[in-house]
């Protein structure tokens, strides 16, 4: 996901202009808000120029958290995309999400257990493992994200 934002510059002299990390964050915050970004880190003291980039930390609502690429394109033009395979999510956040989606399938109770952490992949299927619900549920259930901080698509999620 890319999106376009205006950042401000720090520095006195024209040879010591410092990108700042605090508009930057703020930039990205805003221009990832549909993704649910609860906050942002970016590196301090790194020299602006043309076409530099920052590897930003994100953390989600979603509890997941990952990196932001940040590149200039001149002056205060910025983009900011998620990194692919930065993504990362707890098991527990995904079991509760798909626990709610299968009781309101019909199985209520069911224990679901999934990998400690889980690589946000968005649009790859994945899954955990589930049982109980009154032994109407013993196997897996699978599951997709539906956008690249980590929410589960709840139309997605079918237990097998």
């Amino acid at each position: 996901m890319l999106a376009a934002g205006l950042l401000a510059l720090a520095g006195c002299g024209s040879g010591d202009k410092t990108v700042d990390a605090a508009a930057l964050e703020s930039g990205i915050k805003q221009d990832l808000s549909s993704l649910g970004v609860k906050s942002v880190s970016c590196p301090d003291n790194v020299k602006y120029s043309k076409g530099v980039t920052l590897d930003c930390t994100v953390k989600f609502d979603s509890g997941a958290s990952g990196k932001v690429k940040a590149t200039n394109h001149g002056g205060k033009n910025y983009t900011y995309s998620v990194i692919p395979g930065t993504v990362k999510i707890s098991g527990n956040a995904v079991e509760k999400s798909i626990k709610d989606d299968i009781a309101a399938q019909g199985y209520p109770d069911a224990k679901v257990t999934c990998p400690e952490t889980i690589s946000v992949k968005v649009g790859t299927t994945a899954t955990c493992d589930v049982v109980g619900a009154g032994g109407n549920a013993k196997g897996t259930v699978t599951y997709t994200f539906s956008s690249a901080s980590g929410e589960v698509d709840s139309s997605s999620v079918k237990v097998t």
